[in-house]
């Protein structure tokens, strides 16, 4: 039968060694069959894996230099959610060099096939490691790649293109990225159609910073775009632009944020909130959060603000304890202003819709003291209420928030009753 004709899983290990050389392993050379890494370690995948590896000196420089060799092949390649390698076969030359400066390792070619019989795409890689001067570099090529075959439930079309990365000895991480999805992807939520990158990476600059000086990522049925984004770890900074755009709905963000100084402004719209919604509620636990109801109609939502989030968290310390917000840390001063043409909510369960018109809120202010201002036309089942409102919310001394209401202008009425108005100035 099957299980009696498979080979047994084996491994070998061969070297020549001489103790008292300046370069005591001379040669070694590893084979196996049918090896599987799950066995020698729980949490790896399951594989199947034959082949040899070898490490040979060079003719030229025995002592000092090295060549190396290794062909492998996993007869069960599968998807990692399956606990399976998707790696297929392995082939890899490089040399391993004692310079003065110390050690050098070249990767001059390696080639990975994915998926049973290599059918899911092919990987080339090619790279320089050296300790001194501090120089790493790599390059991979991507052909046919199907991330299907990695992970259950991507989309199948192939993915083409190059991905660099170059660290001098500035301690700088340099990297590129250009890949595109054949034009047979879907555009279903778990598709890659292309990324463009081009940025780098500093550990060594505020607790590690990453410039991204362009961004363009179409995936997930939205698409993410940023031009000279800045974001450091320590202080905790972020600065540049990025726009998003998903269906129903784009968002925009652009200016600077840290502890102590900040200023920008954000612009989400939505122009079918119906669509915005259903994109969410396909992800991971949202749609159990988003089973209340449905929205539908337009809107846009702006924010802009000025200083540093420190003041802004210590602001709401002050208040959490019931202490109003100290003047100099009065909170980020800020301005939202929410508008929706039309727009509705209908609750789960048959409930009566929600639906409004010409609707304007406004706030701008600091965590002491905001402005406000409100108008619009909202009904819910025969009760109809237009209205327009301004006033003022700040925090008292007695450790609460008070509101005052400076102009109201309200309409109210239900089915064919007469309308019921007020005013207060």
């Amino acid at each position: 039968d099957n299980a009696a004709s498979s080979p047994l899983p084996s491994a070998r290990l061969h070297a020549t060694l001489r103790p008292w050389a300046a370069q005591p392993l001379q040669q070694a050379q590893a084979s196996v069959q049918a090896l599987d890494l799950a066995l020698l370690w729980p949490t790896a995948p399951r594989t199947a894996l034959s082949g040899e590896a070898a490490l040979r000196p060079l003719p030229d420089q025995p002592l000092t230099a090295w060549a190396l060799q290794a062909d492998l092949a996993n007869a069960a390649p599968g998807r990692w959610n399956d606990a399976r390698l998707p790696l297929a076969q392995l082939k890899a030359e490089g040399r391993l060099l004692q310079a003065e400066t110390g050690a050098v390792m070249e990767l001059e070619s390696s080639e990975a096939l994915l998926g049973p019989g290599g059918r899911d795409g092919r990987i080339r890689l090619q790279g320089r490691w050296q300790a001194a001067p501090a120089l790493v570099q790599g390059e991979a090529t991507l052909s046919g790649v199907s991330l299907a075959a990695v992970q259950q439930g991507w989309d199948a079309a192939p993915l083409a293109g190059r991905v660099t990365a170059r660290q001098g000895a500035d301690g700088i991480v340099r990297f590129a990225a250009d890949l595109r999805a054949a034009a047979a992807a879907t555009g279903g939520l778990r598709s890659v159609q292309a990324l463009a990158l081009q940025g780098q990476w500093n550990g060594a600059r505020d607790g590690g910073t990453l410039v991204l000086d362009r961004l363009r990522l179409a995936a997930l049925q939205a698409r993410l775009e940023a031009d000279d984004l800045t974001l450091s770890r320590t202080p905790l900074r972020a600065a540049g632009e990025a726009r998003a755009s998903l269906p129903g709905a784009t968002l925009a963000w652009s200016g600077q944020w840290s502890a102590a100084q900040g200023r920008g402004q954000a612009l989400l719209r939505w122009s079918d909130a119906a669509a915005a919604q259903a994109w969410l509620a396909q992800w991971p636990g949202m749609a159990e959060r988003l089973a209340a109801g449905r929205a539908s109609g337009q809107g846009e939502a702006q924010a802009q603000w000025q200083g540093g989030w420190q003041s802004a968290l210590d602001a709401w310390a002050a208040l959490q304890q019931g202490r109003p917000p100290a003047a100099s840390a009065p909170g980020m001063p800020w301005q939202l202003r929410l508008r929706s043409d039309r727009g509705g909510w209908q609750p789960a369960g048959g409930t009566a819709a929600t639906h409004w018109s010409g609707l304007d809120l406004q706030a701008q202010g600091d965590l002491r003291q905001l402005q406000l201002r409100a108008q619009g036309d909202v009904q819910s089942g025969p009760h109809r209420v237009a209205a327009q409102t301004e006033g003022q919310a700040r925090w008292s001394a007695a450790g609460q928030w008070q509101t005052t209401v400076d102009r109201l202008e309200a309409r109210w009425n239900k089915g064919r009753h007469t309308p019921w108005t007020a005013r207060l100035d």
